[in-house]
């Protein structure tokens, strides 16, 4: 069925043997309510659109200290000297994880000048001098629309700053066509 380009390993929690807290186990998302009337006034023509990609978002999350999680070493790097590793980011399984990405996501934005809309808080604005521009967050993916191209440029530039992402052009962004 093809040839084998690369192996891919992923060193995942047992998210399983960890503290059961329901409220810490999410990342909340954006209404679709909020998503469609985002992109109804981007089709208005004057307004640009974009999604971004958070490259492995939860990887570049650090672990909150007042919640640590320890692990065994993976089976193929384990010196058998019984070593216990506290995790310093977070690891795909780990319950904690989403939620640690949305808080530090949240922190992130608002630094920047980013204000949550009272009626959804995963639909934040910015209004400065270089225009205004609505992102909405849905864990690691954020479509957003700005009034300008330098206001675009400024949130592109500022968030590859602090994360690895990805941007595009959607024609489809969450499942709704673009």
């Amino acid at each position: 069925f093809g040839n084998i380009l690369k192996y891919k390993a992923r060193w995942c929690a047992r998210g399983d043997l960890q503290e059961k807290d329901s409220r810490d186990a999410y990342a909340g998302t954006v209404r679709v309510s909020s998503l469609r009337l985002m992109y109804s006034i981007s089709s208005s023509g004057t307004w640009l659109h974009a999604v971004c990609d958070v490259t492995a978002a939860y990887l570049q999350t650090p672990m909150p200290d007042d919640k640590p999680v320890y692990m065994h070493q993976p089976q193929m790097f384990n010196d058998h000297s019984n070593r216990i590793l506290k995790l310093l980011l977070n690891l795909w399984g780990t319950r904690m994880a989403a939620r640690n990405w949305q808080k530090d996501l949240v922190a992130f934005l608002e630094s920047i000048g980013f204000k949550a809309t009272p009626l959804d808080a995963h639909l934040h604005t910015y209004k400065g001098p270089l225009g205004t521009i609505f992102v909405c967050t849905h864990v690691d993916d954020l479509p957003h629309i700005g009034s300008t191209p330098a206001v675009m440029k400024w949130f592109a530039d500022t968030i590859s700053a602090k994360w690895q992402v990805t941007f595009g052009d959607p024609e489809w962004a969450l499942g709704i066509r673009v």
